[in-house]
């Protein structure tokens, strides 16, 4: 940690007392209220791009994609589910056979 030490008379504790953080979020608490509303809506959004544009055009908000996926993800606790597509020459018995075969004779 020599670093610290050439940091002026203060050291480490100079250096922790002077970052200045942002305190608030980009997307507002009320605005969040409401993404969260939509987000518990089976019909809600599928891409964190289509959150951008709701934002951009209800409120005029310009929110980098990291920032929404963030908030989306981590703050609100979302996750955006967009079920697979499955094809659709699937063979059911074939799929149940698999499902029966033990973990460990996949495997070889």
């Amino acid at each position: 940690m020599c670093f610290l030490k050439g940091s002026g008379k203060g050291g480490a504790q100079t250096l922790n007392s002077s970052y200045i953080g942002n305190p608030q979020s980009a997307i507002p608490e009320s605005i969040q209220v409401e993404l969260r509303e939509c987000l518990s809506q089976p019909h809600g959004f599928k891409r964190y791009g289509e959150i951008q544009q709701w934002l951009a055009e209800q409120y005029e908000l310009v929110i980098p994609y990291k920032t929404v996926h963030k908030t989306v993800r981590y703050k609100l606790k979302a996750k955006l589910k967009v079920a697979r597509p499955t094809p659709i020459q699937r063979d059911e018995e074939k799929v149940i056979e698999f499902k029966k075969t033990p973990d460990a004779a996949r495997n070889h």
